[in-house]
């Protein structure tokens, strides 16, 4: 399983509130940390975002182009947001964007030249296609949205299916 954030950051916010925002959002994922954060491409460097998360662990933060994230659907796109950064969803979109990624950079290093070990379960299992989630929505806090991904494979030999579980979809 790959368990991912997603956080649209404020010009005001500071690196406490990025750190708050992911303590919440792990709180609520029920996970200790994340795999990777994802975020507006142009934010991806702001210091305070940076401390933020290298404050709370040694993540890596992933970013997108608002025409990545508009091609996500979320419930609720705000038209203020798409009209000042391109994309009516941030946090939502970013967190399935950073696991669709991961996900793709864990089947590559599967697929890689060495041979590896079988699966561990709840890992890429060869030929069967991730599903990915939205385990947190979108939460508010002081400057900082969040929000929480996750990806699962199915636990089947080459060629399974998705899980088909209410709430996952392809990605």
């Amino acid at each position: 399983m790959i368990v991912t954030a997603g956080l649209g950051i404020s010009s005001r916010a500071s690196h406490l509130d990025v750190l708050d925002m992911l303590a919440e959002l792990a709180r609520a994922a029920g996970v200790l940390t994340f795999v990777g954060v994802g975020t507006l491409e142009s934010k991806s460097a702001v210091p305070a975002l940076v401390r933020g998360v290298e404050s709370f662990a040694p993540i890596r933060i992933e970013g997108f182009a608002p025409a990545e994230l508009t091609v996500i659907p979320v419930e609720a796109p705000s038209r203020r947001l798409e009209a000042t950064v391109g994309t009516g969803s941030v946090a939502e979109a970013a967190a399935i964007c950073a696991a669709q990624r991961l996900t793709r950079a864990a089947r590559r290093a599967e697929d890689g030249p060495v041979p590896r070990p079988a699966p561990v379960r709840g890992g890429p299992v060869p030929g069967a296609a991730a599903a990915i989630d939205m385990l947190v929505p979108k939460l508010v806090g002081r400057f900082v949205t969040g929000a929480v991904a996750r990806a699962t494979w199915a636990d089947c030999p080459q060629g399974g299916q998705a899980i088909g579980a209410a709430g996952m979809a392809r990605y």
